[in-house]
């Protein structure tokens, strides 16, 4: 009888052992397998560079340039509490210009249907900065090259790889210049870039 009940004990406890082995098995395969099929925190993290949609330098000759009536739109009505009070646009340069109180000018300057060397210069000079009397500096995650003189600063940079922007300001540092100026201001011209079915 003893005996018995000590074989019966025995085959309980194998079988416990057994099941525990199995279940612990399946909830590592599946680990793995979890694993396997999730990306890793560092392929789905966005980089921060990509937030911004940029045109292929390349593709700039099949785009089409702004009219005026964009470049009116994009220009904005205030800058920092200052009113646009004086704008002007040439088609023939692609260009927008427009001033803010008496110390600020903005110009926007559109390089579609160009073959985009100006873009590709304004980087190259600013990988090879060293040595140079300008300022290389970025700003807000944007590549922007300045300069002072007398006081007064100019500073541009390059925009979606198809515009180039330049703001200037009277008695102000180049720090001071960005500081006064929202590079948001101008998010339109995504939209203008993207949209391709356009009336000239």
């Amino acid at each position: 009888m003893v005996k018995k009940f000590k074989s019966r004990i025995f085959l309980l406890l194998s079988i416990t052992v057994l099941i525990s082995c199995a279940e612990k098995s399946s909830k590592t395969q599946g680990v793995s397998e979890k694993q396997h099929m999730e990306p890793t925190a560092t392929e789905t993290t966005p980089n921060a560079s990509s937030t911004r949609s940029e045109t292929a330098i390349g593709t700039l000759k099949d785009k089409l340039p702004l009219n005026r009536q964009e470049f009116e739109d994009i220009l904005p009505v205030e800058i920092n509490g200052f009113k646009r009070n004086e704008t002007k646009i040439t088609e023939s340069l692609q260009m927008a210009q427009a001033t803010y109180g008496h110390d600020f000018k903005l110009t926007v300057q559109d390089y579609a249907s160009t073959d985009g060397k100006a873009i590709q210069l304004f980087k190259q000079t600013y990988e090879n900065a060293s040595g140079s009397k300008q300022i290389y500096k970025e700003r807000d995650g944007y590549q922007t090259k300045s300069m002072t003189r007398h006081g007064d600063s100019e500073l541009s940079y390059i925009y979606i790889n198809r515009f180039v922007i330049t703001i200037e300001g009277k008695k102000m540092t180049p720090d001071q210049l960005w500081d006064f100026f929202d590079p948001d201001l101008l998010s339109s011209l995504d939209v203008l870039d993207q949209y391709d079915d356009r009336d000239h």
